[in-house]
């Protein structure tokens, strides 16, 4: 089974994850509601997906404006110019940004949840070529979780409880998830603040947030396929998605799953 966002399947899953649960909604929220949009204002979505925040940043226009929406997937980018008519819609990687996008064009550019995945010092690069003199950048990313049950942590999280019997009951043994060259993944918010102001985008705005998960928000999101295949790599999908299964039933409930958050907003220098 295809596991990538660009297959038309995983990028329909993904939409219906987005429009049920808080994850990608409520993230986006909190990024528009820091950095601030004003009608007239060109905007960019970087890593659009199939519209989650794009949506958002139309309704905080007020109809008066420019959106332009970017991603690699051709499938999610099909869903977003359903819901977005008047929106501009460019199919590229985010390191390309600067040959589909005039330069000095745009006041705002925005990342929800993705800017992690990305090659940062080349996309740097790409967005401070494409901003407006003091034009912003504003991204974050997810740091960690915090999950509660009766008020304590529990002795094993889900995840660890999703391992145990993947390796239990289904023999499956997994190699440590590796960290992708050049991404943001486990770097201190210190060295990041070093990294944007080196690339000409000091950072303005620096912000923890919390965001409430929902128990069978998490359980789904461990089932969309490229989810699963990366925390159950090498396993078969409807394996994966029975091993989660299991791994929620047998948790004490009920328990909540906080998100952390680290919301980033930048400036052209």
């Amino acid at each position: 089974m295809k596991t990538g966002w660009q297959d038309t399947f995983n990028a329909q899953l993904y939409e219906t994850y987005a429009l049920t649960y808080p994850l990608y909604r409520e993230s986006g929220k909190h990024l528009l509601s820091l950095v601030g949009i004003c009608p007239g204002q060109t905007v960019l979505d970087l890593a659009c997906g199939t519209g989650t925040v794009t949506v958002q940043i139309q309704e905080a226009l007020q109809g008066c404006g420019i959106i332009i929406g970017v991603d690699i997937s051709a499938a999610m980018l099909a869903i977003a110019k359903e819901k977005l008519p008047l929106a501009t819609f460019s199919q590229s990687p985010a390191e390309r940004l600067a040959e589909i996008v005039p330069a000095n064009s745009v006041d705002l550019i925005v990342c929800n949840s993705a800017f992690w995945q990305m090659d940062i010092r080349s996309v740097l690069a790409a967005i401070r070529t494409v901003l407006k003199p003091a034009g912003r950048f504003a991204f974050n990313h997810g740091t960690g979780v915090r999950i509660i049950q009766h008020g304590k942590t529990p002795s094993e999280p889900l995840l660890e409880l999703m391992r145990r019997i993947a390796r239990e009951e289904y023999g499956l043994t997994f190699a440590q998830r590796s960290k992708r060259k050049h991404s943001l993944t486990h770097t201190p918010p210190q060295e990041i603040h070093a990294l944007l102001t080196e690339a000409g985008l000091p950072v303005v705005q620096y912000k923890t947030v919390e965001i409430d998960y929902t128990a069978e928000g998490v359980r789904e999101f461990l089932k969309l396929p490229i989810i699963n295949a990366s925390y159950l790599p090498g396993s078969d999908y409807e394996i994966g998605k029975e091993i989660v299964e299991k791994a929620y039933q047998r948790a004490t409930k009920p328990f909540q799953v906080i998100g952390i958050w680290d919301y980033y907003i930048t400036q052209k220098k």
